[in-house]
């Protein structure tokens, strides 16, 4: 009988981690195809935020899975995280204080969980192709 270290031995992070990619697309794809505006039935069960919290708790199982350097040490992160932090500062000198509260903190703590998300996820040229692919059919089918 094989212990768990042969197992994953066995099996690249791409492949124990493909299911949680698939919860990923499918969570992309609700944010770009938006389906509760196409279905209003939907719309009360919120499926961006459900798929978003389902997506984010398979991630947290499988953290230790996931291939890819820390987050923190790749620049692109640094300066993002670093531009976040220039808004939030910035929000008791804007005009209308409120207004820049919901915009900054709602709306970009979800598209920096998306960040984190992806960075983790997409960790070679074919998942790459296959989320923009994704991305691509999707708005041609909406247009």
């Amino acid at each position: 009988m094989q212990s768990v270290n042969t197992i994953q031995a066995n099996n690249p992070p791409e492949e124990r981690t493909a299911f949680v990619f698939f919860l990923f697309c499918i969570w992309t794809f609700v944010l770009l195809a938006r389906p509760q505006d196409l279905f209003p039935v939907l719309g009360q069960f919120r499926p961006a935020m459900l798929m978003g919290i389902l997506t984010m708790g398979f991630v947290i199982l499988y953290l230790q899975a996931l291939p890819g350097p820390p987050l923190f040490r790749e620049r692109q992160i640094k300066y993002y995280m670093a531009l976040i932090l220039v808004m939030i500062l910035g929000i008791p000198f804007a005009h209308h204080k409120g207004m820049a509260f919901h915009a900054v903190i709602p709306t970009y703590l979800f598209v920096l969980i998306y960040l984190f998300v992806f960075y983790k996820l997409v960790s070679s040229v074919r998942r790459l192709y296959i989320v923009l692919l994704q991305a691509v059919s999707v708005q041609v089918f909406i247009l």
